[in-house]
């Protein structure tokens, strides 16, 4: 009898990183195919966010489905709305197991509890994890009397009880992923847009000689930095 094939499916948000990312960790566990998405917005806004901004994204994107690629997946792009579009991809890929950041802000977690409300009703399993801040900022709230700490000073007492924040997890790596089996060439409609698919005139990106986008070069300024601190001592 032929295993079943269990299917799960991340969500990328603010953390397009396969580092120390614990629910891209979760989407792995217990799967037999693992798949990536980020949900682009259903028009971009003329004027409200700047070239360089979208451009930084869209490297951002690049760097993360290159990274995914050398594990023998890659990151599906989509634009919509995510009500409208988390659905459809969770019947057509078949998914078993929804995985996203935990989102703090109440749009976030208004959109978030619709999406879960939605996925739960079709079966699939959702699983959020606490990774764009250190603390889990629900965690410091209720330590607080179920308040947020006003000054810097209250916040450092209340953390002072909660105790040092989770240690990394380990970044995801192809023996995490040798096992998986992935899309491969069927996702060719879910390639990632240049700047001149939104609409974004290409002339007004300045910052390419400057800023660059993706995971890959911020740990490149991170590893420069302590290094410059190793060398100070």
């Amino acid at each position: 009898m032929a295993e079943e094939k269990r299917v799960g499916l991340h969500w990328f948000r603010k953390n397009l990183r396969l580092h120390d990312n614990p629910a891209l960790c979760e989407a792995i566990k217990g799967s037999s195919d693992l798949l990536a998405v980020y949900i682009l917005p259903p028009f971009i806004p003329d004027g409200n966010i700047s070239a360089n901004r979208w451009n930084f994204l869209i490297e951002c994107l690049e760097d993360l489905d290159n990274g995914l690629r050398s594990l023998g997946s890659q990151l599906l792009v989509v634009q919509g709305y995510p009500a409208q579009v988390i659905p459809k991809l969770l019947q057509n890929l078949q998914i078993n197991k929804l995985t996203f950041e935990t989102e703090s802000e109440p749009f976030g977690k208004q959109r978030d509890a619709v999406i879960t409300h939605l996925a739960e009703s079709a079966g699939v399993k959702v699983v959020s994890c606490t990774s764009h801040s250190l603390y889990d900022i629900e965690q410091v709230i209720k330590a607080n009397d179920n308040k947020a700490p006003v000054f810097f000073g209250d916040f450092l007492d209340v953390i002072s009880t909660i105790g040092p924040p989770e240690p990394p997890v380990e970044s995801v790596n192809k023996h995490m992923v040798s096992s998986l089996v992935h899309g491969g060439d069927s996702f060719k409609d879910f390639n990632i847009p240049l700047v001149e698919d939104l609409g974004i005139e290409k002339s007004k990106v300045t910052c390419r000689g400057t800023w660059h986008g993706g995971e890959t070069e911020a740990l490149k300024k991170l590893d420069a930095v302590f290094q410059e601190v190793f060398d100070s001592f």
